[in-house]
């Protein structure tokens, strides 16, 4: 999956400004957005959340730092997260600049194109990113507050392994998920078609969700990514495929084998199953 394009709001009432750099952020790959105004400014920011905002700091009307202040105001006001501001200022601009500091970042003119471009593209990535859910499969507890009562009352899940033999191993504990029934989370077909580790993954996801309580058919699902982090892949299954094979030969071998084993497997399970 690749990285999700940031988006750029520039306020200046300088047209030929605008076009400027608007033209110069394309050509670096962003998605960019041009106001005139404080007002138009605001008026775009009803319908799009960009990643960082580039403001003229004197401006008819409303400044920079007036637009600023009045956009994290209505931000807060619906919930929203922080959003970093970059203002383009002068030496002479010593007053409006020192209230713009405590509400963003100055570039003063005149600078060095490469250096703003790898300000922007640091300060773009500063949006602030919040925890609204959680969702946990994990050998103490199953869901976020069964877990978390295990945790405050300091109960531990590692004990002797009863899931298979352990005759021949040297180590003979590990803590391991007990009591997980992939049914209560996903569809049978599903299920069939996944290995344990991407069930972890899905339930976790779930619940995650509900907790969250985000509705995603009001949501904008091309502005959604799905990131899980897997070592390994669905061991168990590899594991049993292979003995399949040894003992009854490849052509007894799951059709649907690399995408249980994959690593990517829960990622890909999750965006399919919610869309």
């Amino acid at each position: 999956m690749s990285l999700m394009k940031k988006t750029i709001l520039i306020i200046d009432d300088d047209r030929l400004v605008l076009e400027s750099l608007k033209k110069l952020f394309l050509q670096e790959g962003y998605d960019v957005l041009t106001a005139e105004s404080g007002a138009q400014a605001f008026i775009l920011l009803e319908k799009h959340d960009p990643d960082l905002i580039i403001a003229d700091i004197r401006m008819p009307q409303l400044d920079g730092v007036q637009t600023a202040r009045k956009i994290k105001e209505i931000r807060r006001g619906k919930g929203m997260s922080d959003i970093p501001i970059i203002f383009i200022t002068g030496y002479a601009d010593i007053g409006i600049n020192e209230k713009a500091k405590d509400l963003g970042e100055l570039v003063l003119k005149p600078f060095d194109l490469e250096e703003f471009l790898n300000f922007v593209r640091q300060q773009s990535i500063k949006k602030r990113v919040v925890i609204t859910g959680l969702g946990v499969v994990a050998a103490n507890g199953i869901g976020k507050d069964e877990f978390w009562q295990a945790n405050i009352k300091g109960v531990s899940a590692v004990e002797r392994i009863k899931d298979f033999d352990t005759a021949d191993m040297n180590s003979k504990i590990a803590a391991q998920v007990k009591n997980f029934e992939p049914s209560r989370y996903m569809s049978a077909q599903i299920i069939s078609r996944t290995d344990r580790f991407s069930q972890l993954g899905i339930a976790a996801a779930k619940l995650a969700l509900e907790d969250s309580k985000l509705n995603l058919e009001e949501e904008d699902k091309d502005r959604i990514g799905v990131s899980i982090g897997s070592g390994l892949g669905g061991v168990l299954f590899h594991e049993e495929q292979i003995s399949t094979m040894y003992e009854k030969g490849f052509k007894k071998a799951e059709p649907l084998g690399v995408p249980k084993v994959a690593p990517n497997a829960v990622p890909g399970h999750i965006s399919i199953i919610f869309g």
